[in-house]
């Protein structure tokens, strides 16, 4: 039986200039059953980040199999097929947002200006992706 999931919103609730951490709030629904999802990320390496969220959101309330001959992206395929409705539209769009962060982190690192280094502060305050 295949679950699908819709990825309603993704919003940044808190971040550490200094670390470059910031902590995700993911909602999404599970059927008809809505879910949320707090990780909190390191800001740099935009591929891996989509690849980690894609995982977690996917792994939620399953049960893998511990067999060494399989790598955790083949288990998840295996042992509990989930789709995401819009699949690669949404897809696109969180890697996109997830680069947009990241590039955003790296700027305010770069940042000498006083004002402009509040300004992008301030954006992390109130950025989101609603999907």
């Amino acid at each position: 039986m295949q679950t699908r999931i819709k990825l309603e919103k993704i919003t940044v609730f808190n971040f550490d200039p200094k670390k470059l951490l910031a902590t995700l709030e993911i909602s999404f629904y599970e059927g008809e059953k809505h879910h949320k999802l707090v990780k909190e990320i390191t800001l740099k390496h935009p591929e891996s980040l989509f690849n980690q969220l894609l995982l977690e959101i996917k792994s939620k309330n399953k049960i893998l199999l511990d067999d060494i001959r399989f790598n955790p992206i083949e288990k998840l395929e295996f042992y509990s097929p989930i789709i995401i409705e819009k699949g690669e539209e949404v897809e696109v769009k969180v890697y996109n947002f997830l680069k947009f962060l990241c590039e955003k982190a790296s700027s305010l690192k770069k940042t000498k200006e006083a004002y402009a280094y509040i300004k992008l502060l301030n954006e992390f305050k109130t950025i989101s992706l609603q999907l």
